[in-house]
Order: structure tokens, then C-alpha cells, then sequence
């Protein structure tokens, strides 16, 4: 069964062709030109000149009509797991430094005098 195309309207083409104003040559002004030939031909001919399944040319047109522009940029999928195992290093030698302090009753000083050694949090996540 074939999807309604009611949301491919000429008010989300007007939207797309006028952000496509500001938009050059990017994989983001690919996107528009797809939206605004969708609304005046078949998802599935467009999906073939660009070289997409029909379910992409959905996703992009119902991405763009809640989102705007920022919808069409693509999202990220998962964590960066090298910034997640460092965090997770920093956080064990804290750890350990503190069981270490209680024990040997050691000063280890502020935080912010090994801040050289390790990346600020804010930049592991």
C-alpha cells in the first residue's frame, strides 16, 4: 500500500527551496532538491534519480517538516568509546588516589594541579 503523499505539500517545498537559497553544493541542499521534486512528482522516481530507497525520501521529508534544517543533518549513532574509556580511566585513578590518601595518609592537592595530565571532562563527553 502506497504512503499518502499529502506530506509532501507545496507550503514544505516553498520552506525547502527557500533554506535551499542558503545552501550550496552540500549533502544537505541534495536533501531540499529531493523534498522539492517529491512534491511535484512520485516518491519512487525521485528516489530513483537520487539514487535512494523511497523510505529515505520519507525520512528526509518528515525530518524536515518537525525539524527544519537540523533535521536533515545527520544525528550521531553511538558514543565515542575512546572519550567514554578515558573518563572511565580517569575516574578509577581518582578513585584509587583517594583509597591511597585514606591510607597512607597522603595530601594529594587539588584537583586542578594534575588537570594537565588528563582532558577536561567536558571534552570526554
Amino acid at each position: 500500500m502506497a504512503r499518502p503523499k499529502s506530506l509532501f505539500l507545496e507550503d514544505l517545498a516553498v520552506r525547502a527551496q527557500s533554506d535551499l537559497n542558503f545552501l550550496k553544493d552540500s549533502k544537505i541542499a541534495l536533501k531540499l532538491k529531493a523534498i522539492i521534486a517529491a512534491t511535484k512528482h512520485s516518491i519512487s522516481i525521485v528516489a530513483e534519480i537520487f539514487g535512494v530507497v523511497e523510505e529515505t525520501i520519507w525520512r528526509w521529508g518528515t525530518s524536515y517538516r518537525k525539524e527544519g534544517l537540523d533535521g536533515l543533518y545527520p544525528k550521531p549513532r553511538r558514543p565515542n568509546l575512546q572519550n567514554l574509556l578515558q573518563l572511565r580511566k580517569l575516574k578509577y585513578f581518582l578513585g584509587w588516589m583517594r583509597a591511597k590518601q585514606r591510607t597512607e595518609n597522603i595530601f594529594i592537592g587539588r584537583l586542578s594541579d594534575c588537570a594537565m595530565l588528563f582532558p577536561k571532562p567536558s571534552e570526554l563527553l
